[in-house]
């Protein structure tokens, strides 16, 4: 899995949701000039763009969301492991001024991708990488309860392994995303 976005200048105390919600790949599928679902932990809002595990599930079909939803987080999860074991500086953290931190976590972002494009694996790489799946403040324009009525759909859609309907669903999103 490649970075497509990176966020560096923020101290590591702050919060992943106020980070992304001042992204730019955020500000994106605000202004609808990028398709598809995020995934993201319990921290992160849920979004029609956007989503998160339900809490406390009760049903058999949020209970297989959530498990869909975990092991599809897990493999941005083991991206991160293989880019801090490619790059032990980002582990054991950065003692450098800020202006020169934020420049090496970019190169090593880059270099990761670039690593990646010409296949060069660490040697216990290989057994961490799956076949990855391409699947992570201003007011948006959606109703609060839209996130989460698409999560719900796309929960029972899951649970009665009527993918015929998630991907109808997931058109149907698309184009209301790109009318809007």
């Amino acid at each position: 899995m490649e970075f497509l976005d990176i966020v560096p200048e923020w101290p590591g105390s702050a919060h992943d949701s106020r980070i992304f919600q001042n992204s730019r790949i955020y500000m994106r599928y605000l202004e609808h000039q990028l398709n598809g679902i995020l995934v993201g932990d319990a921290g992160y809002p849920c979004l029609p763009f956007l989503m998160t595990p339900i809490n406390n599930p009760v049903t058999d079909e949020e209970i297989t969301y959530n498990n869909i939803q975990s092991r599809t987080r897990n493999i941005v999860e083991r991206t991160y492991g293989v880019w801090k074991r490619r790059f032990p500086c980002l582990s054991r953290g950065l003692t450098t001024k800020l202006l020169c931190s934020t420049i090496i976590v970019v190169a090593c972002a880059v270099l990761y991708n670039m690593s990646l494009r010409f296949n060069d694996n660490l040697p216990d790489d290989d057994s961490d990488e799956e076949q990855d799946e391409d699947v992570h403040v201003p007011e948006p324009n959606w109703q609060p309860a839209d996130g989460f009525a698409f999560r719900e759909a796309l929960s029972v859609c899951l649970m009665h392994k009527n993918y015929k309907s998630i991907f109808i669903l997931l058109h149907n999103f698309l184009l209301f995303e790109k009318q809007t």
